[in-house]
């Protein structure tokens, strides 16, 4: 009741004190002129990768043997070749590489600053073997061949050695531990907490920025592998609250050729899901959910028609 005497009555009395004060007109004051918007343009990117590269630590026979390389976005073509592409799809900000001797032993590290986790995660995973077995270290690593690989936080970090001895292991090791030692958060990202739990080919989580199923706007999506009776297949899902993807991806389907409904199990969004043959990946199902577009690729029916169904129900 109060607010709504302040909304109605002051206004009024306002109204006719100036009706009954002075007999007289009162000057209008003029108005400034609006200002003018200030467009804001985005800070760029600190870098500080090179400060995760660590210095000689005499007590762990440690030395850095010449000083750390840091390499600017602008400057990762020449610095990396062929794969630079890669390392742009995914936002890089820099990349610092220094050489070390770890207990007598040759070691090379490489750190790469990304935007945000998420970029970092996804350019690690986009070479990780689907089943590999994991690392402890960071958000999470493996070792193959001579390398080992881990990805923390907004870095992704390379160390690798000359040979395959467990010398030589142990001082690639102890580097990688020292350097995750200096970046702060390791957590996974937590679109991938939406996915199905069971029959997971773990590790097997990635992350596209674009183009994802070669189509145009179908970009940010996150996927998963499953494993069931020695079956495989991808579960992904994308953020799509304004539909535009849904709408990409059933274009391109519908030019590929016949579409049609996704089974009625599949809760989708108003019968949203359909069915299609991808060149490249087989039959694909997909549809809305709660501002999703998420799909199966490839589906069959025999083995995944339960599991995705009972997916899409639980992100309703």
């Amino acid at each position: 009741m109060i607010r709504y005497l302040k909304k109605t009555v002051w206004p009024l009395c306002m109204a006719s004190l100036l009706v009954t004060s002075c007999g007289k007109e009162e000057a209008e004051t003029p108005k400034p002129p609006p200002a003018e918007e200030q467009v804001v343009a985005p800070a760029e990117p600190v870098i500080h990768v090179d400060t995760l590269m660590p210095p000689t630590i005499e007590s762990y026979d440690l030395v850095l043997t010449d000083a750390v390389t840091t390499v600017p976005a602008s400057g990762i073509e020449s610095y990396v070749g062929e794969t630079a592409h890669d390392y742009m799809a995914y936002g890089a900000v820099a990349l610092a590489s220094a050489t070390y001797m770890v207990k007598q032993t040759p070691v090379y590290a490489e750190i790469v600053q990304f935007l945000t986790p998420v970029d970092a995660y996804g350019f690690y995973a986009r070479l990780r073997p689907d089943g590999i077995q994991s690392l402890t270290l960071g958000t999470e690593g493996y070792a193959q061949g001579a390398s080992l690989y881990f990805t923390a936080g907004e870095y992704t970090v390379t160390v690798s050695v000359k040979g395959d001895t467990k010398k030589q292991h142990e001082a690639r090791s102890l580097l990688a531990h020292e350097i995750n030692s200096r970046i702060s958060q390791c957590l996974m990202p937590q679109f991938f907490l939406l996915f199905p739990s069971h029959h997971r080919d773990l590790p097997s989580m990635k992350y596209y920025t674009s183009r994802y199923l070669g189509v145009a706007s179908v970009d940010s999506v996150y996927t998963i592998s499953y494993l069931m009776e020695g079956d495989s297949a991808v579960f992904f899902l994308t953020v799509d609250l304004t539909g535009t993807k849904y709408i990409r991806l059933k274009e391109y389907a519908r030019s590929l050729g016949e579409i049609t409904p996704a089974p009625e199990s599949f809760p989708f969004y108003e019968h949203s899901g359909f069915i299609f043959d991808h060149p490249d990946h087989g039959r694909i199902v997909a549809g809305l959910v709660r501002g999703k577009l998420v799909g199966i690729v490839p589906y069959r029916h025999e083995s995944y028609e339960l599991l995705g169904s009972l997916w899409v129900t639980g992100l309703m």
